[in-house]
């Protein structure tokens, strides 16, 4: 993403706050860490958690050393979320508990430092972590199935919604930076910013799912596009005995246009639900972030027209669904 100059410099900042930290632990535990701490913060939202308190300074300014402060506790309970969706899904090692822990721990001790514990703030962050180990709840039950066994059940819960809840920790700086002035939830910016982020949020992960959809499922792991092709599939194949397998799937999503042309809406609607959000606030660096966001997102998604159309040619294929 493009970053001001200002802002690469103040991520560089925090980041040398966690590994300063990472190189004062034991010897095994900061082995253990620095690799996987290494490759977060090579991550593109590694930036968005770090610089949200700067994204927001316009809307509710903090001074220097609150915006790098909160932007340390993002990061590492960024880094522990991030390691923590990696062990469920397979793709992080089970090794790295002991650094998903403690980087749980460091982004609670950080957050109380900056004095929000006890505060009406820290109650929004104990609900956000409920509604977030609920969504990761609902998701796990959806695994281990084959295809045929999902319920309709199962996928229906692949909503905007379950991605929101999911990522709801992520919304936490608006909170803290809202009682830093002594506010809360009633303070008439909290509505629409948390609207912008939660919908921000939204279509990122649609987009990421809809590259790593066909991955995911390999690893037994539904994501809120593979759902929604299943569901699809279904509705065209209605015989009861028809087993459907990634293979058949995969031969299926490449013609499948009205299912890509509904995820793709559902994508831009969240961008603009966003930014008309942030409308009344006039001219914002958030706004800014939804903008670049939506314009790398219509990129990704002309790249995977693309793949289709080059998949269809290849099988001489029409684009219409089977």
């Amino acid at each position: 993403m493009d970053l001001r100059e200002s802002e690469q410099t103040r991520y560089r900042r925090i980041c040398q706050i966690l590994e300063q930290r990472v190189a004062q632990y034991p010897v095994a535990l900061a082995a253990a860490c620095r690799p996987l701490l290494g490759a977060f913060l090579a991550a593109e939202f590694s930036h968005w958690a770090a610089l949200l308190p700067t994204w927001l300074h316009d809307l509710i300014p903090l001074d220097e050393v609150q915006r790098e402060e909160l932007g340390s506790a993002n990061l590492w309970l960024a880094w522990y979320a991030g390691l923590f969706d990696g062990i469920l899904d397979g793709s992080v090692p089970t090794h790295a508990l002991p650094c998903t822990q403690q980087a749980l721990l460091e982004s609670l001790e950080t957050y109380r430092n900056l004095g929000l514990a006890g505060t009406a703030a820290w109650d929004v962050l104990m609900a956000q972590a409920l509604e977030t180990a609920d969504a990761y709840a609902q998701e796990v039950a959806t695994r281990g199935e084959s295809l045929a066994e999902l319920s309709s059940e199962q996928l229906a819960i692949w909503t905007p919604n379950l991605l929101m809840q999911r990522a709801a920790p992520f919304s936490f700086s608006l909170e803290a930076q809202l009682q830093f002035h002594g506010s809360n939830q009633s303070d008439p910016r909290y509505t629409p910013i948390n609207t912008a982020l939660r919908c921000l949020t939204a279509a990122r992960q649609i987009a990421d799912d809809a590259s790593d959809w066909i991955d995911d499922l390999r690893r037994g792991h539904l994501n809120s596009v593979s759902a929604r092709l299943i569901t699809a599939f279904r509705e065209q194949h209605t015989n009861p005995t028809y087993r459907l397998d990634i293979e058949q799937l995969a031969g299926f999503e490449i013609s499948a246009e009205h299912v890509w042309e509904a995820i793709e809406t559902d994508y831009h609607h969240l961008c603009q639900s966003g930014g008309q959000a942030l409308a009344p606030f006039g001219t914002c660096r958030l706004q800014q972030i939804i903008l670049e966001q939506t314009e790398r997102g219509s990129a990704g998604w002309q790249r995977i027209r693309n793949r289709r159309a080059n998949m269809r040619q290849i099988f001489t294929i029409s684009g219409s669904s089977p």
